[in-house]
Formats: C-alpha cells, sequence, structure tokens
C-alpha cells in the first residue's frame, strides 16, 4: 500500500556524530514488551480496516474516524520515541516513556486494549 518496504531511506542525522541515518522501512522497528507488542497488534489491524475502507472510498462511523486520529497519534508519538531511541536518548534526563503514557491508547481507558490480547474488534 505504501511502496517497497525494502527500499533504502534518509531518516535524518545521528546527533552524536553528524552521520546519515539510511536504511529500509521494513527495518525500522523498536523494542516493545509481548503483551504490548499483541494488544497494539490487534489495534494496528482495525486501524488498517478503516484505512482500507477509506481507500476504496467507503463510509465509515464517526466512532471510526475517532480511531483513526488515535491511530495516526499512535504513529506519530511512535516514530518521535522510535527517534529518540535511534538518537541512543540524546536527553538522558528524560525520564523512560512508553506509547500508551502519551496517546489516549492506554490499556485502561481505551476499550479494544483493556481486555486480553484476543480482543475482538469486531
Amino acid at each position: 500500500m505504501t511502496g517497497d518496504p525494502n527500499r533504502v531511506v534518509r531518516h535524518g542525522y545521528r546527533w552524536s556524530d553528524g552521520k546519515i541515518f539510511e536504511f529500509s522501512f521494513d527495518s525500522l522497528v523498536f523494542p516493545a514488551c509481548t503483551r504490548c507488542n499483541e494488544l497494539f497488534s490487534a489495534f494496528e489491524d482495525h486501524a488498517k480496516t478503516v484505512v482500507e475502507s477509506l481507500c476504496r472510498k467507503e463510509p465509515i462511523t464517526s466512532e471510526n474516524y475517532v480511531f483513526l486520529l488515535d491511530w495516526l497519534d499512535k504513529v506519530r508519538i511512535g516514530l518521535w520515541l522510535g527517534y529518540r531511541y535511534l538518537q541512543q536518548n540524546p536527553h538522558p534526563g528524560w525520564r523512560q516513556l512508553f506509547l500508551s503514557d502519551a496517546t489516549s491508547i492506554s490499556f485502561g481507558s481505551f476499550p479494544l486494549l483493556s481486555g486480553p490480547p484476543s480482543v475482538s474488534l469486531a
């Protein structure tokens, strides 16, 4: 849907030595605990369904619009945290942050993520 995941792209500069970050999108991965990975996987699957519906110009509910905005927040905050990770936390005084700290997608407040990893999205 977004092009060849193996294409190599420039992701900015490493602050510590000024070298360019260049790698493929499919290698842009960050550590996550098993529970978070499973729960966010369910979230991603539902987001994919919503995005595919929009691409087909099908109507979606207002709840799915809000869901899409939450997913875009997750992507934005995830990339910000990921780049902090890639830069080896250039601000050591900052506490460790997690994706659920900075979005509405916390395990307690987001219905899809409050249950077990096998939660139904239907």
